[in-house]
């Protein structure tokens, strides 16, 4: 196993709603158990704050920059089990949560914005500053060598986390509302492994069928 770290076996299944919903007054029974698991084994998990989440997704993939603020939202969002609260908005999702801690990293000189022309268009751009880099570098040497709590309702491996952010990073930064919407509804009955998709985890089962419903008619009128 990478890093050295003992084997715990299958951690989590799947995200939970209440997770979702915002309403984690305390951490669900099963996590509480592979959390007093790991303590036993002497791995307590790394529990990242939005900021953290920000900062990591920055820094992978050789911290090419984020084009768009909805590239924060819609990566995150398409986790296997996302890491905040989001809403589902008219074009895309959203997080109170990553939009703050965006802005707040801005505001300390963590993060730099700047816009560009890419071609007719002209594209918001985030990167990471020397010190915002420096961070960054510290957040990925903490988690890749342990485990991470995500939103209070899952437990992975760090190094897992890290590459998945990677991934996720290359599929949708820089797609813009339009093919961003498309990849999210795309997602529609699909499964991720033994995780929900985002959808699923996010809207019960009648929502779903009428998004289905409509999703259908949107492909066969555009």
């Amino acid at each position: 196993m990478a890093w050295g770290l003992p084997s715990v076996g299958v951690l989590v299944s799947r995200c939970q709603k209440t997770h979702i919903d915002g309403l984690l007054n305390s951490l669900p029974v099963e996590v509480n158990w592979k959390l007093d698991m790991l303590r036993g084994i002497g791995v307590t998990p790394v529990n990242l704050r939005p900021r953290d989440w920000v900062l990591l997704l920055l820094y992978t993939g050789g911290r090419n920059p984020i084009k768009g603020e909805e590239s924060f939202h819609i990566t995150l969002f398409m986790m296997q089990c996302p890491p905040a609260t989001f809403k589902t908005l008219l074009l895309s999702v959203f997080s109170p949560e990553i939009h703050h801690a965006v802005e707040q990293l801005v505001e300390e000189g963590l993060i730099k914005r700047e816009y560009k022309y890419e071609g007719s268009k002209l594209v918001e751009i985030y990167s990471l500053s020397p010190r915002g880099a420096e961070e960054a570098s510290k957040l990925v040497e903490r988690v890749g060598g342990s485990y991470v709590l995500i939103g209070g309702t899952a437990v992975r491996k760090g190094d897992e986390v890290l590459s998945e952010l990677e991934a996720l990073k290359k599929t949708y930064n820089g797609k813009g509302l339009k093919e961003g919407l498309r990849l999210i509804l795309d997602k529609l009955g699909s499964k991720v492994s033994d995780f929900e998709s985002p959808l699923e985890a996010f809207c019960n089962p009648s929502e779903l069928d009428y998004m289905k419903k409509l999703y259908k008619i949107y492909r066969d009128e555009f």
